[in-house]
């Protein structure tokens, strides 16, 4: 049966095809007179696309059925990166470069096998395929609430599975050296992230005013809600290196020449140059991280105790409001080690 003028239209295409049944929309006409037709999709039988054309019928229609891939993401940073941290804003345009094949296709014409093409063919960690497919996501929810698309092609795509690995540490023999080298510039920064397991971006953030050595507490953190300002123990072994530290700075505790305070920067600047001058293997900085939470368990801390110093929990005590029982609890564990 015929459809009704101006209702779509479905039709059959030839060859052998996983979906040969295409569905289109008619948008009016362009300067030569001719059609200006938007492909809803492609579906295995007729009554698929019937259905999908129907649907999209009484739905907005796109109102910009020729924007590519690259105006999208263009137009969703301006307003996504005004939140986002440097760190996150690098990693959104890294994933995007990726993309680059598909970067000047036409976005309502992009479907979950362009991606997984590109996810197949890339040899990245799962964590970094893992980020091209959140940005993906990020466009598609941008793109059905402005109404350029009505459906959510990142649901498609199918990541490989995560080998785990087993999280790398700092040995006690390295911590040693750290120790036995400690006249060497910013080896003390990487020894102040083992013993307060803050993220080095966090540790970076820390102030002189956050330096409580009454209590010998450091209020930081800000990643997530549970570590967002939370209570960390001052270490008796890193103590004279924040009293260092605080004497001499201005107002970050490790602050960098020039500027520049970011995890990024330390990294080039100062820990790598640190690990490769004393011949310890080059472990990430988040692997400081992952030595606190190890040396806290191995020595019997409480895990609750553990948690809280890591953040990776909400607790009644932050930078505002901690009683002593609170910062001794968090104190008596962190002795531990």
């Amino acid at each position: 049966m015929k459809r009704a003028m101006h209702s779509g239209t479905v039709y059959k295409l030839s060859g052998k095809r996983r979906n040969p049944w295409i569905a289109r929309l008619s948008q009016g006409y362009n300067e030569e007179g001719g059609r200006i037709w938007y492909t809803v999709g492609y579906f295995r039988t007729k009554t698929e696309a019937v259905i999908a054309l129907d649907e999209v019928r009484v739905k907005p229609l796109p109102e910009r059925p020729n924007i590519s891939l690259r105006q999208i993401f263009d137009e969703w940073k301006i307003g996504a990166y005004k939140n986002l941290s440097k760190s996150s804003v690098e990693m959104y345009e890294a994933a995007f470069k990726h993309l680059s094949s598909i970067q000047g296709f036409k976005f309502t014409e992009l479907r979950a096998g362009h991606y997984q093409q590109i996810i197949n063919n890339l040899i990245l960690s799962y964590s970094s395929l893992h980020k091209i497919k959140v940005l993906i996501k990020q466009l598609y929810d941008y793109a059905i609430i402005n109404d350029i698309l009505n459906k959510d092609y990142s649901k498609g795509i199918k990541l490989p599975k995560q080998n785990k690995k087993e999280k790398e540490i700092f040995t006690d023999a390295e911590i040693k050296k750290l120790f036995d080298n400690d006249n060497i510039p910013w080896v003390d920064s990487i020894l102040c992230l083992i013993y307060t397991g803050f993220r080095v971006q966090e540790l970076l953030n820390v102030t002189k005013f956050d330096v409580d050595f009454k209590n010998n507490v450091i209020k930081g953190g800000s990643k997530t809600e549970a570590g967002k300002n939370r209570i960390v123990p001052i270490h008796p072994k890193i103590l004279g290196y924040i009293k260092n530290r605080y004497d001499s700075c201005k107002n970050y505790l490790f602050e960098m020449a020039g500027g520049g305070n970011d995890a990024g920067n330390y990294r080039r600047r100062h820990y790598n140059k640190v690990l490769a001058e004393l011949g310890i293997p080059m472990h990430t900085p988040h692997c400081c991280r992952h030595t606190c939470a190890t040396l806290l368990a191995r020595s019997g801390a409480d895990t609750l105790a553990i948690k809280q110093i890591l953040g990776h929990t909400n607790y009644a005590f932050t930078a505002d409001v901690y009683t002593h029982s609170d910062v001794d609890f968090l104190k008596d564990n962190m002795k531990k080690i």
